[in-house]
């Protein structure tokens, strides 16, 4: 079993798939080790964040025509500045199928906008809050209200239950920033 001594020994890859895993030492940890794998997806994406929901999860597959989710609460200290959403298989409920991704009992779609989740493929940063920078700024930063959500609403437009799906599967990536986790980064200078 190779160590950190032997990285220079190591075959060298030239690309990385979004699967593979990279390890990182989490210092909020609370387990008997820092030491974590993360998907590399998350991390060279520049992701904080990452859910899974597949067509059978709990959240989705419910007798309803809509579902919400609340998956993060944010502090006074929190910021989030990119999301995507990816598709990897579409979901197959009998009519219509939606996701929005936003602030709870803010703007629900702040994040992601009505994105049809029906189709494979991947949505990043379309909606209002992350999508267009205010004036004179660089980018979107979204400064959600301190005890609030990222909350995951599923529609379905038809009437139909979400559960009547067989297929399906999506990755959510929210980047959410802790200003307080950039005190005394590195050395000063």
């Amino acid at each position: 079993m190779p160590t950190l001594d032997d990285t220079t020994t190591l075959v060298k890859n030239v690309a990385i798939a979004a699967n593979d895993s990279l390890v990182i030492s989490n210092k909020d940890s609370g387990a008997s080790s820092l030491i974590q794998q993360v998907p590399a997806a998350q991390i060279l994406g520049g992701y904080s964040h990452a859910w899974l929901f597949n067509f059978d999860s709990p959240s989705y597959a419910v007798d309803a025509v809509s579902a919400t989710v609340d998956l993060f609460t944010f502090s006074a200290t929190h910021r989030v500045d990119k999301a995507a959403v990816i598709v990897t298989e579409g979901f197959n409920p009998s009519g219509t199928a939606t996701i929005d991704v936003g602030i709870g009992d803010e703007d629900l779609d702040d994040y992601i906008d009505n994105l049809d989740i029906k189709t494979v493929g991947i949505t990043k940063n379309s909606g209002d809050a992350v999508e267009t920078p205010a004036e004179d700024a660089p980018s979107a930063v979204s400064d959600p209200t301190d005890a609030d959500t990222v909350r995951v609403t599923f529609n379905n437009g038809s009437g139909q239950n979400l559960s009547t799906a067989t297929t399906g599967q999506l990755v959510l990536l929210v980047n959410i920033l802790d200003i307080n986790d950039y005190v005394d980064l590195v050395p000063a200078q």
